[in-house]
């Protein structure tokens, strides 16, 4: 088994990253891997598929990410409508992207009140209209990942 980057971030390379923490993640988390010491390919998107105390594994191969080399990827409209959400657009401008879910809840939406510049909430719509207002920012994939799933019970799909 390989293991890349291993290497440790020094203090400058840690202030930049999001700290990204294993009890954060879950089997199946989309994030980004960073291969600290290859010029050519730094990052790419993985599937998270073991968790161990230091790090994740990838999904189908052999290699482990510490988790200093792991950070989430940016959730985006892109993503959010891969996931099957629907757009819409608020009189104020603002775009909300839907997803049905169940539970007592007739949707989820994620809220981009900043004018495309990809900083999303969640709030979640009463199956009798009501609305729920989460006081949480997401920002990244497996930040969705992972509030769809404690919601719903099930894994948000790609499309």
């Amino acid at each position: 088994r390989s293991c890349k980057a291993i290497k440790v971030l020094d203090k400058k390379d840690k202030q930049n990253r999001n700290n990204m923490k294993v009890n954060e993640l879950r089997i199946g988390n989309i994030v980004t891997g960073i291969y600290i010491d290859s010029p050519k390919n730094p990052r790419e998107q993985i599937i998270v598929e073991a968790i161990t105390s230091i790090g994740v594994n990838l999904e189908y191969g052999d290699t482990m990410y510490h988790i200093d080399s792991l950070e989430g990827v940016p959730l985006s409209e892109e993503w959010l409508i891969r996931f099957g959400f629907e757009k819409e657009t608020t009189e104020q401008g603002a775009y909300i992207y839907k997803i049905g879910i169940h539970k007592g809840y007739s949707r989820l939406c994620i809220c981009d009140f900043s004018n495309g510049n990809n900083h999303f909430s969640a709030d979640l719509v009463k199956s009798d209209g009501g609305l729920f207002v989460l006081d949480s920012k997401i920002d990244s994939v497996h930040q969705l990942q992972n509030l769809y799933w404690c919601l719903c019970g099930k894994e948000l799909e790609l499309n």
